[in-house]
Parts: C-alpha cells; structure tokens; sequence
C-alpha cells in the first residue's frame, strides 16, 4: 500500500515536470484535432429508415385487407431480402457505388473490396420493438438519405417478384388440374345427355353460369338422382359419380379463381414506420470524443512515463552505488 509521503512525492514529481506533461498532453489533443479533418477522416453521414413488414406474405390476405403488421418470422424474411445479393446489386449499380467507393473492380480483390464497403457503409438489423431498422453511412447527407429508401423501395420489389412468381406457380398447377377435370366432367355429362336423350347437364360450361344458375343445376341433377332410384336404376351409378364429380369441380374452380387472383396481384409494402431524411450532422468520425479520449490518454500516458523514468533512474543509482 502506498504511503502519504510516496504519494506527495509523486504529486511533487509530477508538478515538478508539468510543463512536460502539459506539452505532451497538448501536442497530442492537437494531433488528435488534425487527424481527424476532412483531409485525413473524410466525415460520414446516417440516414435511417424504420420499417415493418406487412402482415402477410400471401396475396390471399393482401385481397383481404389484413392491416396488421408482420410477425417475428416475416420481419427476419424482410431483413433477409433486405440484405441479399439481389437488392446489394440494385442500390450498387443505381448509386454507381464502384465509383463512389473508388474501387476497380477489375483487379482480383475488387469485388469483394467493393461488396466489403458496402457492408461497411449498409446495415439492416431489428430494432428493440421489433420493426427493421435500415442504416446507411455516406460521404454526402442527401445521398445516405435517398440509399436508405431506395433499398427499402428494392426491398418490397424483391420481395413481391418472389411471392408472385411462386403464385404464378401455384396458379398454373390449379390451372393444369382445372382443365384435366374438367374434360373428364364433360365426357361424363355428354355420356349422361345421350342416355336422357335431352342437353340435360352443361359440364365444365357450367362454369360460365351464375352462381345463382349453378346452384338450380345441381338441384335439378340431385332430383333427376331420385327420380332415378325409383324408375332407371340403371343410371342411377353413372348420375352419382357424376354429381361427386361435379361439386369437386365447382371447388376446383373456387381455387382456380383464387389462385389467378392472387397470381396477379402485388403484394403489400412495407409500412415506413419512419422515413430516411437527410441529416447534415456528421456521424462519423466522433471527432469530439476523439480529441476528449486522446487528451486524457495523452496526460495519463505522460504522468506514468514521468513517474517510471524517476523509478527507473533511482533503480540504476541503487544498482551504481552496490
């Protein structure tokens, strides 16, 4: 433990050699000052935009109306689309990025120099309540503030290309399934009418009808059923199977109808919770810290050589005079 004598004699040593100190403490806050100009630090600026994904990512519900925002696996989708290779390319090109980062990317690291940077200066993350923050750094304010939205912007175009080229999927399998049913639905109906000698039942046309006239022809084709029980068993199979038929049919063609619906229709874009602006208040480098930090550094780092160049001497004048 040190004594009040060893600590006076510190505090002694020390006010003994403050010119030193105070020089040194100076030179290196003014170093910390010039360092960190424009020339040497080019400054940084934010914009941040706040996002939610819509609560849904099927255009079922987007038809529906569903306002609500998106749950906890839909916001890490959004973040992944936001941070995957297609929208990094978009904002790359349309801000000419390679030339603003200054980066050839024909030499062999140039690529990754390039996608390095943009990493650097992009970041998509959640906030505490759960939406998506989109942070951009930039050498010009306006610029980080029109990055921001333009990623959000790809973002949602990204995210609708997705869905509805797997729509258009969905649609032409129900599509495929459609019409296979309902050539089958009509060589059962065209069997059916030669045997009741009359244009009984339409088939797949039914489908051009009303829902009004649909519903009429299935009441008639339910009474023909019983009429049939009791007069021409015969048909009585053939009239059945085809009335299953039928209604599987009409539910076919519900999905069906769904399915184009929502095949061309986009899907909804994310809230902006709150916008990217441009903000002129540099970011980057902390220059105020910086000088602060570097300051009480310096004084504290020439208080202790001070205090270990006296130990030391007095080492080697013990160590002279054994």
């Amino acid at each position: 433990m040190p004594t009040e004598d060893s600590n006076l004699e510190v505090y002694r040593l020390l006010y003994a050699h403050r010119k030193s100190i105070l020089v040194f403490t100076f030179c290196m806050a003014l170093a910390s000052v010039v360092l960190t100009l424009p020339n040497f630090i080019p400054p940084l600026y934010k914009a941040e935009a706040i996002i939610s994904p819509a609560g849904t990512n099927s255009a079922k519900l987007f038809i529906e109306r569903d306002p609500k925002f998106g749950n906890d696996k839909e916001i890490d989708e959004q973040i992944q689309i936001l941070q995957s290779a297609m929208v990094r390319d978009s904002i790359i090109r349309q801000f000419d990025l390679v030339n603003v980062y200054d980066i050839d990317i024909a030499q062999p690291t140039g690529i990754y120099d390039l996608y390095k940077e943009y990493d650097n200066s992009v970041t998509v993350d959640r906030t505490r309540y759960g939406f998506i923050r989109v942070r951009v750094f930039s050498q010009d304010a306006g610029e980080a503030a029109e990055m921001a939205n333009a990623l959000v912007s790809f973002g949602d175009k990204v995210k609708n290309s997705i869905i509805k080229k797997n729509m258009w999927v969905v649609f032409k399998s129900i599509e495929r399934d459609y019409l296979e049913k309902g050539k089958a639905l009509d060589l059962k109906a065209a069997e059916i009418n030669r045997l009741q000698k009359i244009p009984f039942i339409t088939g797949s046309l039914i489908r051009a009808k009303s829902q009004v006239e649909q519903q009429k022809e299935q009441i008639d084709l339910k009474a023909m059923i019983r009429q049939q029980q009791m007069e021409k068993p015969d048909h009585l199979f053939l009239l059945q199977d085809y009335d299953k038929e039928l209604q599987d049919y009409l539910d076919l063609q519900f999905n069906y109808q769904q399915a184009f619906a929502n095949a061309n229709s986009d899907v909804p874009p994310s809230y902006i919770i709150s916008p990217a602006e441009k903000i002129n208040k540099k970011a980057y480098p902390p220059r105020t810290w910086i000088v602060l930090i570097t300051t009480l550094a310096s004084f504290c780092l020439a208080c202790a050589i001070v205090v270990s160049a006296k130990k030391i001497s007095e080492l080697f004048r013990r160590i002279r005079t054994e």
